[in-house]
């Protein structure tokens, strides 16, 4: 705050002197008032705090599981349906069903195929996943076609792997008891990819449940 220091100037009045005898004595001129310039004070500098800024807090982060073959604990793939669970931390989302497959679908990490953890998935299906959403207790999955990606995973085996990890992931993070899939929003697509055609079991391979989760 500027502050502003005034001093009033000073007025000496002549003292008159008054004499006891009849003729009074010599008397001083009064003194003409003494006017002080009136100087402002110089403003100290105003010095504001600095705004800091609020802390930025850790995003948040929730825990998923994801499920793969494992060379080490599962070696030759003596068990076709073998999966392993592997934890993986991502950024914190109500839709745990999507998060799963996508982590799913993007492959092992490094490390985590140095520790033996092996799949169908990689970065070449990273992206393969167009859209799952879960209605009573069956989740429906669509992909992109992955049959000229990785058409071993149609073999007798190897659909078997295939499957194994798109249902453990798929249940474990949403809860169905029931996975149904398809490509592109065919089904049909998908079950005679891993050999299995339609039936009861997969609902006689039906579309319709699929035209809303993207192509």
């Amino acid at each position: 705050m500027r502050a502003t220091v005034r001093r009033s100037g000073l007025a000496v009045a002549g003292l008159a002197l008054t004499a006891c005898t009849p003729s009074p004595g010599p008397s001083e001129s009064p003194s003409a008032p003494t006017s002080a310039a009136t100087t402002p004070a110089t403003a100290a500098p105003t010095t504001e705090a600095p705004t800091s800024s609020p802390a930025t807090s850790p995003a948040e982060t929730m825990t998923i599981a994801v499920f793969f073959d494992n060379t080490e604990m599962n070696p030759n793939a003596e068990n076709c349906s073998a999966v392993f669970v592997v934890e993986r931390t991502v950024p914190l989302t109500d839709d745990e069903a999507t998060a799963a497959l996508e982590a799913l679908l993007a492959g092992p990490t490094p490390d985590e195929e140095a520790d033996g953890y092996a799949s169908w998935f990689s970065a070449a299906t990273a992206d393969a996943l167009l859209g799952v959403k879960v209605v009573g207790d069956t989740a429906y999955v669509n992909l992109a076609d992955l049959r000229q990606v990785i058409p071993n995973a149609g073999t007798s085996c190897g659909s078997g792997q295939f499957m194994a990890s798109l249902n453990a992931t798929t249940t474990n993070a949403t809860g169905a008891a029931k996975v149904l899939y398809a490509f592109d929003g065919d089904p049909a697509a998908f079950w005679e990819f891993v050999q299995a055609g339609c039936g009861s079991f997969n609902d006689d391979c039906d579309p319709a449940p699929f035209a809303d989760l993207g192509s």
